[in-house]
């Protein structure tokens, strides 16, 4: 990795002026001219150097713009925040305000204005690498990072201190402001070729957003999370601001306009303050599958959308995008059901399916309810020869994928960790199971809380106390992307089963697990083997099973999810 300065756009040197005005409290003159009585003066600070400025280019230099705004902040003896305003443009300019000072008061100066810092404690501002509400030509404008260096400008945290010498009305003063963050400009290869039509960029486990304290220039409350990047068009090359850090190791993911994603993590790095750091990195490809014990299972759930048209699926059929996805997630995941789902029942978004059920699949009506396959015994791999009923995920995926049995569900089970806990999707939160493959017999087979304590062996009945994911106290782990990357992650999407065509709802839509197997029940025809769980309001968390004999006996009409595993070659 190779470290350099952000060369024109490090910091400047400037010459503060003020100049008195009067003040009157409780109807007594305050007299300005004495340098050691804080007063509240007009602030002029001359900037001769554009080396901060918030229109940030290495090439054509930087530039002040009318109406930008600092902090000004008394560290001596603070009074709350006061602010200066760029009064020119160009590579000059004045920056105007009212401050209260005295002689020698020490005056942080912070840019940009952050409007944010109410509530916060005092003398320290809230900023952030994900938002930023700057200011712009006099307003307010909120902003994300787009991969771009000009739009740097609108998370250019830049801070200096200057002491005041204060000569009857007059006061002056020098500050040097400094870059408080760093630049990453990030190319990325895959098999020494660099990949040019990149549509996002994810910067997982880094620190989102930090109070800035004024007064010593540290960090504090850093709060862990990612950095979005969406360019307004797809790139190869990006500039991201991140907060300086001692170890830097964040999970790097992009997705390209061809829909492949790729990541890399990495570990341990020192990125310090005012550094442009220009880095390579050579990434993986995620495959849409996680090979555990010789099965390649599916990241993600079978999902039907009508306005997809994939060549390789036939029309509307399609895997989700993330692990965690699901149609019609609600924003609290113990309700016990959802919100009224769409009346044209044919012809919308739906990952709820009836076993065996091909012709009607995603239809959600109450006339489509005893569409299912008859069948008795395993239909992996069988389609109907009208193609009415069969395997699904077959069908759909053009043979590519197929129905796990109930025997993979068990070695799933058996050759792997099973992580209980939720996922944050940035709006809602999805209680799930995550399944990472391990070598360790101490978790193999295993349930395992957000503490790796062994809960109990997966695939037994009973219910476990874990209480609310929300309590402090909880057993449920709060999983990271890098964390379900490593495995496959079973979101408990609910089910669909009312049939009320006045008012169609999913079931226990966050807090129920039900995925089909392959396996009809061999002594009813409309039953089949289904691998279930369950998270209940008090705190019981039912861990998902598929051995015993209530799995066996899952009515077919019933609309549950489907994760299919890959057909070997």
């Amino acid at each position: 990795m190779m470290i350099k300065k952000i060369y024109g756009i490090l910091l400047f040197t400037a010459t503060i002026g003020m100049t008195s005005c009067t003040n009157e409290v409780e109807n007594n003159v305050i007299d300005i001219t004495n340098p050691n009585v804080t007063a509240r003066r007009t602030l002029n600070m001359a900037a001769g150097n554009d080396g901060t400025r918030s229109t940030v280019s290495i090439s054509n230099g930087n530039k002040w713009e009318v109406g930008d705004k600092f902090i000004a902040y008394n560290t001596t003896t603070p009074s709350g925040f006061d602010y200066l305003t760029a009064k020119d443009a160009g590579k000059q300019t004045r920056l105007e305000g009212e401050v209260e000072c005295k002689k020698d008061d020490k005056i942080a100066v912070f840019f940009p204005l952050k409007y944010n810092y109410t509530g916060t404690t005092p003398g320290n501002v809230l900023i952030s690498m994900q938002e930023s509400h700057a200011s712009e030509n006099g307003n307010i404008v909120k902003k994300t990072q787009n991969g771009t260096l000009e739009n740097i400008k609108y998370f250019d945290y830049s801070y200096g201190v200057a002491k005041i010498a204060v000569d009857n009305n007059k006061a002056t003063g020098t500050v040097q402001m400094y870059k408080q963050y760093a630049v990453l400009n990030l190319k990325f290869t895959h098999n020494g070729t660099q990949i040019q039509n990149i549509k996002k960029l994810v910067i997982s486990n880094v620190t989102q957003e930090a109070l800035f304290n004024l007064k010593d220039s540290t960090f504090s409350k850093r709060e862990k999370g990612s950095i979005v990047v969406v360019p307004t068009e797809a790139r190869g090359e990006f500039d991201v601001a991140v907060f300086p850090d001692t170890n830097f190791s964040p999970t790097f993911t992009i997705e390209t306009t061809d829909d492949k994603v790729y990541t890399l993590s990495v570990g341990g790095k020192n990125i310090q303050r005012a550094k442009y750091i220009p880095i390579t990195l050579q990434v993986k490809e995620n495959t849409p599958w996680v090979d555990i014990n010789g099965t390649r299972w599916a990241r993600y759930n079978l999902q039907y959308d009508p306005s997809v048209n994939n060549a390789d699926w036939e029309a509307g059929y399609q895997l989700a995008k993330n692990p965690w996805d699901y149609f019609y997630t609600e924003s609290y995941p113990l309700y016990p059901e959802g919100r009224e789902l769409p009346r044209n029942f044919t012809t919308v978004k739906f990952d709820h399916f009836r076993w065996g059920d091909i012709v009607n699949a995603h239809n959600y009506s109450y006339s489509a309810h005893e569409s299912y396959d008859k069948t008795m015994g395993n239909i992996q791999g069988q389609i109907s020869g009208n193609k009415e009923f069969g395997d699904l995920a077959f069908y759909a995926s053009k043979g590519k994928w197929r129905l796990p049995t109930r025997t993979d569900f068990e070695n799933l089970m058996l050759n792997s960790a099973q992580y209980i806990g939720y996922y944050n999707d940035g709006t809602n939160d999805i209680i799930g199971v995550l399944f990472v493959p391990t070598k360790d017999t101490h978790l193999k087979g295993k349930v395992i809380d957000k503490n790796n304590q062994v809960i109990k062996a997966s695939n037994t009945s009973g219910g476990v106390q874990v209480r609310k994911y929300t309590d402090s106290q909880t057993r449920l782990r709060q999983f990271t992307i890098e964390e379900i990357n490593k495995g496959v992650f079973f979101p408990f999407a609910g089910i669909y089963n009312n049939y009320n065509d006045g008012s169609p709802k999913l079931s226990q839509p966050g807090n129920q697990a039900a995925y089909w197997t392959a396996e009809g029940n061999s002594r009813n025809n409309a039953q089949a083997t289904a691998f279930t769980g369950y998270y209940r309001r008090d705190g019981q968390f039912l861990c998902p099973t598929v051995s015993s004999e209530g799995n066996k006996k899952n009515t077919k009409q019933s609309m549950y999810s489907i994760r299919p595993i890959l057909v070997e070659n």
